[in-house]
């Protein structure tokens, strides 16, 4: 879809989310870290957690780390600019200037006075054709100018949810994957989200999230078609809660030679599970040993040591299913075998006298 610069859409209306695209590359502001800073005394600059990508239907319409909250100060043309875990003010101790164009572009710079003497940087982009690219204070004439679009569900600059892969849950068959986004959002037509609560055996257990799902919160976010722009979201304020939720979200995966912006969640198999479909087509978290890094804005699922590799995802629990809590009071699995009063008898099945047994978290009948 080619996106031509629309004046109309090009501005600052209030605090809000946007998206900041430059004028010439066309990329888009892309928040990959939140560590950076500004030294205004020898005007060194490091705007490491800043890039730009471009090709809105591939890489930025579905992308969390593309939208930003732009707000207002109380110094006229001064803005913050937050997401992601980051905030531009606190890691930079000033705020950002937007000085309009004619054409509805703007120039963003850095302003700081020391000493009676004023400092100004201005933010371009790379004039190379890279994807993602590097933001500069200095570049090609041209490339400092920048648009500031609104995100709606409407119009060109949506937002909306990437399915990873179709799996089947309880024999509803969907497209899904998980969401963690700094902003609130509504869920469109056709879409629903989950957030999961306990596990049980080979079973994780998940509560409905309807129509809203609160900023900063990971979920499992199931659509009927694998198209962004058919699952279409609103970004605005929530009031729904997700109590007990054991997923964990990533804004970050900058996996970077330079320590200082390089950040990454490590994958570990024996305690995390991830959201996939099973062997047979079900919605599952499972072990998946070729993946490095839990990539970014999406969750994970972290299980003690000997949980099933493949956690089938339900919304009610099989019958005699049983669920356990762990020492530090999430719900896990007991792996082996106990009585009744919760004693430990033996590893496995093998060898069990008739009667009644908790095996591997479930209530089981040896005869």
């Amino acid at each position: 879809m080619a996106l031509m610069p629309l004046t109309a859409l090009a501005q600052i209306n209030g605090a809000g989310y946007y998206r900041v695209q430059n004028k010439a590359s066309q990329r888009f502001l892309l928040l990959v870290d939140n560590r950076g800073s500004i030294n205004w005394s020898n005007t060194s600059v490091d705007l490491g957690a800043f890039q730009t990508i471009g090709t809105f239907d591939e890489n930025v319409c579905w992308n969390p780390a593309t939208i930003c909250y732009i707000e207002g100060t109380s110094k006229a043309n001064f803005y913050n600019i937050s997401g992601q875990g980051l905030d531009l003010y606190k890691i930079t101790d000033t705020y950002m200037k937007f000085t309009k164009q004619n054409d509805g572009s703007y120039i963003i710079s850095g302003e700081a006075t020391k000493a009676g003497a004023t400092v100004a940087k201005t933010l371009y982009d790379s004039a190379k054709p890279k994807n993602p690219a590097d933001i500069n204070t200095g570049g090609t004439s041209g490339y400092q100018y920048w648009y500031v679009r609104p995100v709606k569900s409407t119009g060109n600059y949506y937002f909306g949810i990437k399915p990873d892969f179709q799996a089947t849950m309880e024999n509803n068959d969907r497209y899904y994957t998980t969401v963690y986004a700094s902003f609130p959002f509504e869920l469109g037509s056709g879409m629903k989200a989950y957030y999961p609560t306990a596990i049980s055996g080979q079973y994780v257990k998940v509560g409905p999230l309807v129509h809203s799902v609160p900023a900063a919160t990971p979920v499992i976010v199931e659509c009927s078609s694998d198209q962004p722009t058919d699952n279409r979201v609103d970004i605005k304020s929530s009031s729904a809660s997700t109590t007990g939720n054991r997923l964990t979200g990533v804004y970050y995966c900058n996996d970077v030679i330079d320590a200082a912006h390089r950040n990454v969640t490590e994958y570990r198999p024996t305690n995390m599970r991830v959201l996939g479909k099973a062997a047979d087509g079900r919605l599952a978290f499972i072990t998946d040993r070729t993946l490095k890094y839990i990539p970014a804005n999406k969750a994970y699922l972290t299980v003690p040591t000997g949980t099933p590799e493949t956690l089938y995802v339900c919304t009610v629990f099989p019958e005699n299913a049983i669920e356990t809590v762990a020492a530090d009071g999430s719900t896990a699995v007991q792996r082996g075998v106990y009585s009744l009063s919760g004693l430990r008898l033996a590893d496995t099945a093998d060898g069990l006298q008739k009667g009644v047994y908790i095996v591997n978290g479930r209530k089981t009948v040896v005869r």
